[in-house]
């Protein structure tokens, strides 16, 4: 019987359990308000489940590109999106779960008003189904291989799926299904990265000649300059990652997430190592191909056992499932609870679950949308969404956790003028995905600039009622080495920072050490003396 032939029936019953688990969210979770937050009675395991599979599809996808384009360096990805988790899990949990955290965009609005709140809520609903497209499509492509649709009833399908298992339950409906994806994704990644390695030469990469220069089993090979760009764009995207804090913070105690993540993070290791190895044996199976997911099938479909390639080909399916269901319905949570909510004046819970379910479908919309707007121009949507989101959301989020004298309308000002920078700084290259002005990110330039705009607006806002100190904690020492060494690596003639790909890292990490600096030297004093306490501002 053909793949196909086998793979149609597997796939309508995978579809039909997600269809189930959803509707038994549904019968867990009753309670309206609980629809975004699970009643915060999430245990370890559920947050386990949830944020294992989310970095799990994102690491599978993104590696098996790398992978195949620079050997098992590309492991570093994956290093770099632990790092990203662990810091969420050990340093945001207990404030933002002290803020009761529902989205980004409620907790800046609650910090600086109503105007924070409508724009980071809309940043985060025209982004989240950016971030989602490329999962999408490579499990459109699957779809269209193997059953011949046209590619966009194939991501129609998909995100069809999605939508109705989301929209019963929930955040509780999320963990039932991720459970599902977790486990088949798992399973077609380590059956495939096995058989591959058994039966197809565990060593073997392929010819020489087709890596262009690149050594596939040198740990370094993708480079030094991109290894950090990994890391410090990760460490960036913490207060951003709104999907994961609102499964970490959807607990009664935020000691239970933390482990939780630490259990995670020993499983996405391995998953790190795996996915790398997958895009390097993608490579030696079909290095002429373009890509490491349009090469996966080659490796696939070429010799393996039927079962291991039903198991890898839904895995792809799993991984676009298990990625884009809660960006979906994270970027719906911003929409319905945060624009659509005030406008319509609704408080009750009843009305925030349908505002929710409500926005599901246009964050969908969104993403078939953005295909036909640029069509195979991921790496241009990834830009721009980076950059849009990290300028409007990085600054502020901060400014509130770290600094009492942050002022409303500076948090407003660096978001407008961070997102205007960012995207202005792209439109010198004529919107490149690629070719930046000076070599430096649009996504680097917004989020520096927002930075700079929020601190200086806040002290010229709050002069009278400042005071300066030394740092009081360590990481505000911190923060000014890092500014400071920075600044020093970008001004001294022919030193790294005239390097191509590293004016843009120093210019970032230069602008995370001012606010870090700042925010730790610079205190509010209230009418009962200096605070550093997290209050809310007013708008």
């Amino acid at each position: 019987m053909s793949i196909p032939a086998l793979l149609g029936p597997f796939l309508a019953a995978y579809t039909a359990v997600l269809l189930l688990y959803g509707r038994l969210g549904l019968v867990r979770q009753r309670d309206a308000g609980g629809f975004v937050t699970a009643g915060r009675r999430l245990s370890g395991w559920h947050v386990f489940v949830l944020v294992t599979a989310m970095w799990t599809s994102w690491i599978y996808v993104t590696e098996l590109d790398e992978g195949f384009a620079v050997g098992i360096s590309a492991g570093w990805f994956g290093v770099a999106v632990l790092v990203m988790s662990l810091a969420v899990a050990v340093l945001f949990v207990t404030p933002f779960r002290r803020l009761g955290f529902v989205t980004n965009s409620g907790l800046l609005g609650d910090a600086f008003g109503p105007t924070a709140r409508t724009i980071s809520a809309a940043v985060i609903a025209l982004t989240f189904p950016i971030f989602a497209l490329g999962n999408v499509l490579a499990a459109a492509a699957l779809l269209r291989a193997l059953f011949g649709w046209p590619l966009w009833a194939a991501e129609a399908a998909t995100l069809a799926v999605m939508l109705a298992y989301v929209a019963f339950g929930g955040l509780v409906s999320l963990v039932y299904t991720q459970t599902v994806n977790l486990v088949v994704m798992l399973s077609g990644m380590l059956s495939v990265a096995a058989f591959a390695a058994l039966h197809g030469g565990l060593t073997a990469a392929g010819p020489a000649v087709t890596w262009h220069g690149v050594a596939p089993w040198g740990w370094t090979a993708v480079g030094g300059a991109t290894i950090l760009v990994w890391l410090v764009s990760d460490l960036v995207n913490v207060v951003s990652a709104q999907v994961e804090f609102q499964a970490v913070t959807a607990v009664e105690r935020p000691a239970v997430a933390r482990v939780a993540v630490l259990w995670s993070t020993a499983v996405l290791a391995l998953v790190t190592v795996a996915a790398a190895y997958l895009g390097l044996k993608t490579h030696a199976a079909d290095p002429g191909a373009s890509s490491g997911v349009l090469a996966f099938p080659r490796l696939l479909f070429a010799a393996m056992p039927v079962p291991v390639q039903v198991l890898g080909a839904a895995s792809i399916w799993a991984a676009a499932l298990t990625w884009s269901a809660p960006l979906l319905f994270s970027g719906a949570s911003s929409l319905g609870l945060d624009i659509a909510r005030p406008v319509l004046g609704l408080t009750t819970p009843e009305a925030a679950r349908r505002l929710v379910r409500w926005a599901l479908p246009l964050q969908a919309a969104a993403v078939l949308l953005y295909t036909a707007l640029r069509p195979g121009d991921l790496a241009w949507w990834s830009v721009f969404a980076l950059t849009v989101r990290n300028a409007a959301i990085f600054a502020p989020t901060v400014g509130l956790l770290l600094w009492p004298a942050s002022d409303a309308r500076a948090a407003v000002a660096a978001m407008v003028s961070g997102v205007a920078a960012g995207l202005g700084w792209n439109a010198l290259t004529a919107f490149s995905p690629t070719t930046f002005a000076l070599g430096i990110n649009p996504a680097w330039v917004g989020t520096s600039v927002s930075v700079v705009v929020f601190l200086a607006g806040s002290i010229i806002a709050n002069r009278r009622r400042t005071t300066w100190h030394w740092p009081r904690r360590a990481y505000g020492y911190v923060g000014w080495a890092m500014a400071l060494l920075a600044a020093l690596t970008l001004l001294v003639p022919g030193a790294v920072g005239a390097r191509p790909g590293w004016a843009g890292l120093l210019l970032l990490t230069g602008a995370v050490g001012l606010e870090l600096g700042v925010g730790c030297c610079c205190r509010l004093v209230a009418d009962g003396g200096p605070t550093d306490r997290i209050v809310p501002r007013e708008g």
